[in-house]
């Protein structure tokens, strides 16, 4: 009796993980402001995607911005300290370089997390679905993700 009892608890708690997810009321769905998400991405490295909850992002993001404004600078101060005119441009080079990808990194922070917040949340209850469908003549396996 008392295994009986064990394995249809065991099967209950089995199926409450795979129930329908329910229809979705649109207002219910927590929403993200692309703009805001914009706006903190574009003051602060990773702002953007902490507040669509997206962390590793913002952790490499954050990271990459950081190490090129490094090299920036390093560069800035060989270029400044630099005793001939060859020397100070190539660390010029070096530097508009690097300026140039932390543009390009800060802007493309900025379009993820845009993208982000209009996707925050989106289908995180979907599951895939696999179903046979059967007619006269003929038999199918759907599959819908």
């Amino acid at each position: 009796m008392r295994k009986a009892v064990v394995l249809v608890g065991l099967l209950l708690a089995s199926m409450a993980g795979r129930a329908p997810a329910a229809e979705k009321d649109p207002a219910a769905v927590p929403k993200r402001s692309p703009t805001l998400a914009v706006a903190l991405s574009a003051a602060f490295p990773g702002g953007g995607q902490a507040y669509t909850r997206d962390y590793l992002k913002a952790g490499a993001f954050a990271g990459a911005l950081g190490y090129i404004g490094y090299r920036y600078l390093r560069e800035d101060r060989a270029a400044k300290a630099s005793a001939t005119a060859y020397d100070w441009w190539d660390h010029d080079w070096e530097r508009r370089k690097y300026k140039w990808w932390g543009i390009g990194v800060w802007l493309v922070s900025m379009a993820d997390a845009y993208v982000g917040a209009h996707l925050y949340k989106f289908d995180e209850q979907a599951e895939p679905e696999v179903s046979l469908l059967a007619g006269p003549g003929y038999a199918a396996l759907a599959w819908r993700f």
